[in-house]
């Protein structure tokens, strides 16, 4: 029997296991190596943090959809892997040996500055993890001036969690003091989304501080041009660094210390490696980090494999020129970019919710 090791539950190994679905070969035993049994969608995670989602709407159990497709489930973390000798090691220190292998398991927090002992500070990613710390922050028996927290990131994820989080204590009619700090505003977006988001945030309440944040203290967090901000808690939401133990892999690595891929998302110096989301730097073809590409070019990646076991060609991964991208507010309003074109409305959010239930829905059981 020939083995298949898929490394991380993530949007693109969701996708490519659809794809998979009744065409694993007979002499081939697949197992996804994850310690996560529900895998939140990304998509709706500010819906959630809103109050607009129950937490069991906005993530799949992998158990039955795997128990369905005879795919076994190995509930560990993998902390590295040789790939000169195709094995891997999880974390109670067993280890698997692969034929194939492909590797979704996402990056790590990005982390440009200090985080001093006693800060609270929540990562945005994984998601198990900072719900469960956000729960515990909300939980607690908070001042009556409103806790005063601090985003981090001025992205897509950090602007979508703060207008998130406003409306959430705007609902509740607890007052909530928020800022939202990064160089830039959407810098990987047009101007004019930018103008829409930075409008809504000012809606929300929401403060912005166009500056970096070099140190995160218990009761602060100090910017670049030494301001400091009082703070409760900070949340990280920097975007993707490469996990530490990719270095030993023996895998090509971009500048950064991402998996270098080819058209394919093939390994450039192993063949029997695929790496697809978040882990993986297609060059000088790579292309904005982003949930929409990982769970498109997940059937890729799935016909490849099935290609190199049955030895034929393989089909490269080929991005649309425009990506869809739709940022929800907060409230039940929302701002979509497609290449040029930008527009804003409840409709919008809308049009976001039915892509996101159906999302979920295609996957069979929502816990």
């Amino acid at each position: 029997m020939r083995h298949w090791v898929l490394l991380g539950g993530g949007h693109g190994h969701l996708s490519l296991l659809k794809e998979l679905a009744g065409k694993i070969p007979s002499d081939v035993n697949v197992t996804l190596v994850t310690p996560h049994r529900y895998q939140w969608y990304s998509g709706m995670l500010p819906g959630y943090l809103a109050g607009h989602y129950r937490m069991e709407q906005c993530r799949i159990d992998l158990l039955p959809f795997l128990q369905e497709m005879g795919v076994q489930w190995l509930p560990e973390a993998a902390i590295d892997f040789d790939a000169d000798r195709q094995t891997v090691r999880v974390a109670d220190g067993g280890g698997l040996e692969y034929d194939l292998l492909s590797v979704n398991t996402g990056g790590v927090p990005r982390q440009d500055y200090q985080c001093l002992p006693g800060a609270l500070h929540l990562s945005l990613k994984p998601f198990e993890s900072f719900v469960d710390g956000w729960k515990r922050f909300a939980g607690n028996d908070l001042d009556a001036a409103g806790p005063k927290v601090v985003v981090v990131g001025a992205g897509a994820a950090g602007v979508e969690v703060a207008m998130a989080l406003a409306h959430r204590f705007a609902m509740i009619e607890k007052p909530l003091s928020l800022t939202l700090v990064g160089p830039e505003l959407l810098a990987a977006f047009p101007r004019r989304v930018g103008r829409l988001a930075w409008r809504e945030l000012s809606r929300s309440g929401v403060e912005v501080k166009l500056a970096r944040v070099t140190q995160v203290a218990e009761e602060y967090v100090t910017l670049n041009s030494g301001e400091r901000l009082p703070c409760d808690l900070s949340i990280g939401a920097t975007g993707a660094a490469p996990p530490p133990w990719l270095a030993d892999t023996g895998l090509a690595l971009d500048q950064a210390g991402f998996v270098e891929v080819d058209k394919c998302h093939r390994s450039l110096n192993h063949t029997g490696v695929f790496a697809l989301g978040d882990i993986c730097s297609r060059g000088a073809a790579n292309f904005q980090r982003s949930g929409v590409h990982a769970v498109r070019s997940g059937p890729v990646v799935a016909h490849n494999m099935l290609a190199r076991h049955n030895h034929q060609a393989l089909q490269p991964y080929r991005p649309r020129p425009w990506t869809l991208y739709i940022l929800s507010c907060g409230r039940p309003y929302a701002i979509a970019n497609w290449g040029p074109f930008s527009l804003a409305g409840h409709w919008v959010w809308n049009w976001k919710n039915a892509i996101d239930t159906r999302f979920i829905a295609s996957f069979g059981v929502a816990t």
